[in-house]
């Protein structure tokens, strides 16, 4: 069993249960103590992070450099992969918004930023998506835990997907939430390779 253990230095350690005397693998992730980690639901080799600066990493497990990188202008106190999709996450900022992200339609913007609180009478500290349902919970620093839905535009789903989560096929959605993903990566990678021959 893989878990991620992560640092007020702003390292994160791979580990395994069978070998609990060393790390498998350490990420130089955050400049800041690092907040929130948080593994993909479909691709179980992808993880997000966050930590106290403004920063939102996405890694691969086998990459020593983040896949993406995105800037929110205010600190990340939390994030968190979506239950139902492959490419959609969300983070909290202490300037009260909520930032959701959709990689499949946008790889470098937000599709839906949303304040929730004034910076000056809370900031948000957390989120979790409902596993069942297009709502996300968001708690702040004064105790009040804030329910939000999701717009449909916040959890779009290709032809392909819609038929096979209307026909009850979940399998099938998955592995097909993993494709997208997948697909998306190899163009990260494919882009990385080209910059790599042009610097040689």
């Amino acid at each position: 069993v893989l878990s991620c253990h992560l640092t007020v230095g702003g390292k994160i350690y791979l580990c395994t249960t069978h070998f609990s005397s060393k790390a498998l693998k350490t990420y130089s992730a955050h400049n800041t103590p690092v907040q929130s980690i948080c593994w993909n639901t479909f691709l179980t080799n992808v993880f997000i992070t966050c930590a106290s600066e403004m920063l939102v990493k996405i890694w691969s497990k086998d990459m020593s450099q983040p896949m993406f990188r995105f800037d929110l202008q205010s600190q990340v106190c939390d994030v968190s992969w979506a239950p139902y999709s492959s490419t959609i996450f969300a983070a909290v900022t202490v300037d009260g918004k909520v930032h959701i992200f959709d990689l499949s339609i946008n790889k470098y913007n937000p599709i839906c930023v949303q304040p929730i609180v004034h910076r000056k009478k809370a900031r948000l500290n957390h989120l979790a998506f409902n596993p069942s349902h297009p709502v996300i919970l968001v708690g702040d620093s004064s105790g009040v835990t804030h329910s939000l839905k999701l717009s449909p535009n916040c959890r779009r789903q290709n032809k392909e997907i819609k038929k096979a989560v209307r026909d009850n096929n979940e399998k099938l959605a998955r592995k097909l939430e993993i494709k997208k993903l997948e697909r998306l990566l190899e163009q990260v990678s494919f882009s990385r390779d080209k910059d790599s021959d042009k610097s040689d």
